[in-house]
């Protein structure tokens, strides 16, 4: 996870938003809130930030996985993150050594290719700020 913080950091340093870490509240609507890991908020959309909360869908959300709460991320929280227009979707597995990325399109995720050591994570909302996917692990 220091890793991946470390990354959106960078991101986060160059401009391109803001960063949280759980636990914090987002609220989607008055019935649906969450506690992402990690979640980023585009700079164009810092707007939605409160004290207390991010009101409205983060640009990115990143979930670590654990063995309790799998089908969870893969299933509710993917889903949820859908509808409610979170625009990218990563989920990190310690186990695996990897990381899925889903990507908004028509309401819908598109799965993206599942990355390992030697490929390289990024994301369009942060452009050039990327990390060998192997490092997130270490």
């Amino acid at each position: 996870m220091q890793h991946l913080l470390a990354l959106l950091a960078r991101a986060e340093e160059a401009g391109f938003g803001q960063v949280y870490v759980a636990p914090f509240d987002v609220t989607l609507d008055p019935h649906d809130a969450v506690q992402p890991d990690v979640l980023l908020v585009t700079t164009a959309r810092l707007a939605i930030i409160t004290e207390a909360e991010v009101a409205g869908a983060p640009d990115l959300v990143a979930e670590v996985l654990s063995p309790s709460i799998i089908s969870r991320d893969l299933g509710v929280k993917l889903r949820t993150y859908a509808r409610f227009g979170v625009r990218f979707y990563w989920i990190v597995d310690p186990d695996a050594q990897s990381v899925q990325t889903f990507s908004l399109e028509n309401s819908a995720y598109a799965e993206g290719t599942v990355l390992k050591a030697g490929d390289r994570l990024g994301c369009p909302l942060f452009p050039g700020v990327e990390l060998d996917v192997g490092n997130l692990f270490r």
